[in-house]
C-alpha cells in the first residue's frame, strides 16, 4: 500500500473540530439532563415544550 501524506496544519484543523465537536455533545447531553429532569418533576407536556424550546422549534402542544 502507497503512502498517505496529511500536512500537521490540516492535522491541528481535524483536533480542533473534534475539540469542537466533543463540547457540543456535553452541551446537548446537559441539555437532556435538565428536560428528563423535567419530565420527572412536571409532567409529560411540559417536558415535551422544553424539548422543542431546547431544539428551537415552535409552538406547544394544543395551540
Amino acid at each position: 500500500m502507497g503512502r498517505i501524506s496529511v500536512s500537521l496544519s490540516d492535522l491541528r484543523r481535524a483536533v480542533q473540530q473534534c475539540e469542537q465537536l466533543q463540547q457540543r455533545l456535553v452541551q446537548q447531553e446537559q441539555k437532556m439532563r435538565t428536560i428528563a429532569a423535567t419530565a420527572r418533576t412536571t409532567g409529560t407536556e411540559d417536558a415535551y415544550n422544553s424539548w422543542k424550546a431546547a431544539a428551537g422549534l415552535g409552538r406547544k402542544i394544543g395551540r
